[in-house]
Parts: structure tokens; C-alpha cells; sequence
């Protein structure tokens, strides 16, 4: 998972369930290395913004519940996050990377000519 960790509101959950996807962007927006490009603001602060929301999706889809849970508490590093099975990193990269990808083609195409 640690791929996805450098790649790139918490709302609460009922029954004391999983973490929920508002938690995790949360929790993420608040890492060094994606904090100061969220901050940034304009153009480049939305992508950024764009790319934690795919990161958040690509982890909570892969990543053990029990260490998200972890992770939202402040109780674990995000690289030491864990997988469901075997090569969910793996996943959880190529889908970060790919909503990655398509955020930024999206704000391309929606950038003035200049």
C-alpha cells in the first residue's frame, strides 16, 4: 500500500462499522505530502483534491478495515496500511492510478485554451 500512500469531513459511521469514505479523505488530506498540494488552492488545489478522493477510493476498496480504522485514529502510518488478500496493494495502486489519470484529463479538458 505504500505506493498508493506516496501516489497521492469525517462523517459518522453507524454501528461502529467501517471507516467511511468522508474520514478517509479527511484523514488523507492531512498527509505532508498531499496536505500542501490540497492547500494550494485553484486549479492545481482541486486536482488535488480530485486525486485524494481516488486515492481514499482505491484504499478503502483494498485496504484491511481493521487498519483503515487504525489508520483514521491516527494509530497507524498510512504506509503501514494492509491489504484484504495478497496483491491489494497492487489493485489499489492501478485504480488510484487510473482515477488519477482521468482526473487530470478531466481538468485538462476543462482548462481555457491558452
Amino acid at each position: 500500500m505504500v505506493g498508493v500512500g506516496l501516489a497521492v469531513s469525517a462523517c459518522s459511521s453507524s454501528g461502529g462499522g467501517g471507516v467511511s469514505q468522508s474520514q478517509l479523505e479527511s484523514k488523507l488530506k492531512n498527509e505532508p505530502s498531499l496536505k500542501t498540494l490540497v492547500s494550494q488552492g485553484g486549479a492545481k488545489g482541486k486536482v488535488a483534491n480530485q486525486l485524494v478522493d481516488c486515492i481514499a477510493k482505491a484504499i478503502k476498496k483494498d485496504a484491511d478495515q481493521s487498519d483503515l480504522k487504525k489508520y483514521v485514529d491516527g494509530k497507524l502510518n498510512i504506509n503501514d496500511l494492509g491489504g484484504k488478500s495478497k496483491g491489494a496493494g497492487n489493485n489499489a495502486a492501478a485504480v488510484a492510478k487510473s482515477c488519477a489519470q482521468h482526473a487530470v484529463q478531466s481538468d485538462k479538458s476543462s482548462s481555457p485554451a491558452s
